[in-house]
């Protein structure tokens, strides 16, 4: 058995991947079109420049590359798993656009276990976008939980997953459309039923909005936890 939860766990395969040149498609490829998504869906839910903003799973600056050139200098902040993609990402996306002027490397972290408040930061914004499509429902709760104490109170955490219908059987496979993707319950890539992430956030300070549908082109829908208290 793979010992790794994932792909992106596999340090040998990302820096296989980063020596080809590969870090966009590595991230999931779809550069423009999902990077360009999360920014103007931050925009309608209220993002300005003076907000404080976690991409917790950044990669290599999918959506940081609109981020970090919209927010005011210093308020984005990004989490990967990944060192190297970080840096490739800083180096081959941020610096030729002037971009590195506007992000300190201090606002950067790689780190597999959600430590946002490692920055000692209280965020406005966290968006996880693909992030738990790769991970497990204790992975969401062990998440909520962590980094529930450095989102401001009326702050939001944006998270993106595969859902299955109550219609449909949750243990087996399901296929998305559009995209094309098939998901598991018990393997990467993950689907959740709705009420997961109600069960995931009990007991701690999220409210949870069932969002839905935001056009992403591969069927990922939106779920928001409010900070409530």
């Amino acid at each position: 058995m793979n010992r790794h939860i994932n792909k992106y766990y596999d340090p040998e395969l990302t820096d296989q991947a980063l020596k080809r040149g590969q870090h966009r498609t590595w991230v999931g490829g779809m550069w423009d079109e999902i990077g360009r998504l999360q920014f103007d869906f931050l925009k309608t839910q209220g993002l300005v420049p003076t907000h404080k903003v976690l991409d917790l799973g950044c990669g290599c600056f999918r959506a940081g590359v609109h981020l970090i050139e919209y927010l005011e200098t210093s308020n984005y902040f990004g989490i990967d798993i990944s060192a190297e993609l970080l840096e490739t990402g800083y180096r081959e996306e941020l610096v030729p656009k002037g971009l590195d002027a506007r992000l300190p490397k201090s606002n950067l972290l790689s780190s597999g276990d959600f430590e946002a408040d490692r920055f000692g930061i209280q965020f406005d914004t966290v968006i996880a976008q693909s992030v738990f499509t790769h991970l497990s429902l204790n992975h969401v709760r062990q998440c909520l939980a962590r980094i529930s104490s450095s989102v401001k109170i009326g702050g939001k955490f944006y998270l993106t997953a595969f859902l299955c219908p109550d219609d449909q059987s949750i243990t087996e496979p399901l296929t998305h459309t559009p995209g094309g993707i098939v998901t598991s319950p018990v393997q990467d890539p993950f689907h959740y039923r709705p009420a997961d992430f109600d069960y995931a956030a009990q007991g701690l300070p999220w409210q949870v909005e069932h969002y839905g549908s935001w056009n992403h082109p591969r069927n990922q829908s939106m779920v928001i936890f409010h900070r409530i208290d």
